[in-house]
C-alpha cells in the first residue's frame, strides 16, 4: 500500500515539477524576448481571418482594404484594385507583371514600397497561394492587360505546402470531438516554449517560423517534395504556353527561405535533422534545372541569394534583409532586390 502511495506521490511531484519548469521557462523566454514594435488588435486579426477571396483561384475581393499584421514586425493596410489584385501602385506604370505568392505581394511592406511598386510593375501576387494558382493568375491578368515582361516569384517551401500531406498543421485534433485537447494544443502553440522546441528539436509549429517539413527540401534522400516539383513543372508549362501567345518575356526570381540561409551559413539545424545529408542548394538546383529543361535561358533565372550577397558577401548577416519574426523579406531586402531587378529588366 505504501509503495502505491509513494509511487503516486512521486508521479504527482514529477508532474508538478515539470509544469513549474515549463512555466518558469516560458516566463524567462518572454522576459528575454524583444518587445513588439507594433501591436495587432483583435479587430485586425479577425479582419485578416475573415477577409474574403473570390473566383475559382481565390484572388482578393475587388477594391477592398485588407490589414496585414504581425505583432512585432509590421502592421500595414493594402487595397485591392477592381481586378482583385494590388495592381499598379504609382502613376509611373511599366508593362511589367509581378506575380506569385506573398513575396510577390510584398507581405508586410507598405503597398507603395513593395518590389513591384518600385519597378512600376503590376502586382498580381497572392499570399497563401501556390504554383497552380499562380498559373491561373498569370493567364487571367495577361488577358486583361498588356505586358512585355513578367517576373514569377518562386519560393521553394511551396513545393512542400502543395505536396500531400502538405504542412503539418498547428493543430491536428478534431475540435468538435475533443474540444479540451484542441484548446490545450492551440494554447501551447502560442507559447515561446513551443518556439524553442521547434528550433532545437525540429518538432511542432509556431507563429513565427516555417513548419518542420521544410527541412525535407534539403534532404537528398527525401521524396516529400516530389508532388510539388511535378505541379511546378505543370504550372510552368502552362505559363510558358500562354507567355508565348502573348509575346511576354519571362523571368524567374528564386527566393531563399530563412532555413535555407541558416543551413547555408552553417547555423545549427534542429536535433532531428542532425546527421542527415542536407544540401542548402538542392531546391534552387532542382527548380533551375526544370526551368532550363523547359527551354528558358539561364539569364532568365534570378537568385535572390546572389542579390543579397552584393550587400553581404558571406551572407553572415542575412537576417537584416528579413523580418525578425516573419518569413518574408523586409523593406531593406526589397529595396536591394528591386534595384537589381530594375537593372535586369531595363537592360542597364
Amino acid at each position: 500500500m505504501n509503495l502505491i502511495k509513494n509511487t503516486f506521490t512521486g508521479l504527482v511531484l514529477i508532474t508538478l515539477g515539470t509544469l513549474l519548469g515549463v512555466v518558469f521557462t516560458e516566463v524567462l523566454l518572454r522576459a528575454l524576448k524583444q518587445k513588439p514594435i507594433n501591436s495587432c488588435h483583435s479587430l485586425d486579426i479577425e479582419r485578416i481571418k475573415n477577409f474574403n477571396y473570390s473566383t475559382k483561384f481565390k484572388k482578393y475581393e475587388p477594391e477592398k482594404v485588407m490589414p496585414i499584421c504581425n505583432n512585432s514586425d509590421f502592421k500595414i493596410f493594402s487595397k485591392s484594385n477592381k481586378d482583385g489584385y494590388l495592381g499598379y501602385s504609382k502613376k509611373h506604370q511599366e508593362p511589367i507583371l509581378v506575380f506569385g505568392d506573398s513575396f510577390a505581394y510584398g507581405y508586410g511592406i507598405q503597398q507603395d514600397n513593395t518590389i513591384s511598386a518600385k519597378l512600376g510593375a503590376y502586382n498580381a501576387g497572392l499570399w497563401g497561394k501556390s504554383f497552380d494558382d499562380h498559373s491561373l493568375v498569370f493567364q487571367e491578368v495577361t488577358m486583361k492587360h498588356h505586358f512585355k515582361k513578367a517576373v514569377w516569384f518562386i519560393y521553394a517551401p511551396h513545393l512542400i505546402s502543395i505536396s500531400p500531406p502538405g504542412w503539418k498543421t498547428k493543430n491536428n485534433i478534431n475540435k468538435k470531438e475533443k474540444p479540451f485537447l484542441y484548446s490545450l494544443i492551440a494554447f501551447f502553440n502560442t507559447t515561446e516554449v513551443s518556439s524553442l522546441l521547434l528550433k532545437t528539436l525540429g518538432v511542432g509549429w509556431n507563429r513565427t517560423d516555417y513548419y518542420t517539413p521544410e527541412w525535407s527540401l534539403f534532404n537528398k534522400d527525401s521524396d516529400r517534395a516530389k508532388t510539388g516539383y511535378k505541379k511546378f513543372t505543370e504550372s510552368l508549362l502552362e505559363i510558358k504556353t500562354h507567355a508565348l501567345k502573348k509575346s511576354i518575356e519571362l523571368y524567374f526570381l528564386i527566393i531563399p527561405s530563412k532555413n535555407e540561409l541558416r543551413l547555408l551559413t552553417g547555423e545549427p539545424v534542429p536535433f532531428f535533422n542532425i546527421g542527415k545529408q542536407l544540401d542548402a542548394n538542392l531546391p534552387k538546383k532542382n527548380l533551375s534545372s526544370i526551368i532550363l529543361d523547359m527551354g528558358f535561358p539561364k539569364s532568365s533565372i534570378i537568385e535572390v541569394r546572389d542579390i543579397l550577397k552584393n550587400g553581404d558577401e558571406d551572407l553572415k548577416n542575412w537576417e537584416q534583409y528579413y523580418f525578425s519574426n516573419d518569413a518574408h523579406i523586409n523593406e531593406k531586402g526589397s529595396t536591394l532586390v528591386s534595384q537589381f531587378l530594375d537593372r535586369i529588366l531595363t537592360g542597364e
